[in-house]
Formats: C-alpha cells, sequence, structure tokens
C-alpha cells in the first residue's frame, strides 16, 4: 500500500512538472517574439540596406528628401 501511493504521487507530481514546463516556454517564446522585434524592409533607392518599417512608414516623404540630400 505504501509503495503504490508513493508511486501515484510521483506520477502526480512528473505530470505537473511536464505542465510547469510547457507553460514556461509557450510563456518564453511569447515574450521573446514580442520583446524587441524591429522589423524591417529594404530602403528604396539604396544597395539594398535594411531599414526599420515602422520610421519609413510613419513619415516617407521624410525618407526620399534625405535620401536625395545625402547624394548631393
Amino acid at each position: 500500500m505504501g509503495g503504490e501511493s508513493i508511486m501515484k504521487v510521483l506520477k502526480e507530481l512528473l505530470v505537473l512538472l511536464g505542465l510547469a514546463i510547457f507553460l514556461l516556454y509557450c510563456c518564453l517564446s511569447f515574450c521573446r517574439g514580442r520583446r524587441g522585434e524591429v522589423k524591417t524592409m529594404k530602403a528604396p533607392g539604396t544597395d539594398g540596406r535594411r531599414i526599420p518599417r515602422a520610421g519609413f512608414e510613419k513619415n516617407p516623404s521624410g525618407y526620399f528628401r534625405a535620401l536625395r540630400a545625402d547624394r548631393r
């Protein structure tokens, strides 16, 4: 009787441990994907360098003005 109850408790602990590890993995994967992720794009009018997409979308005319000014 004592050995069977110990095995039952160990099995339950292993299931809980597995569940806890799975949840931790999911949380870390979700956080890693969101934190510090900067979407980039090929910079128009250049040789393929990459720039942050958010800055370009916020002010595309300013980007092209600066690009033309640098070429003078």
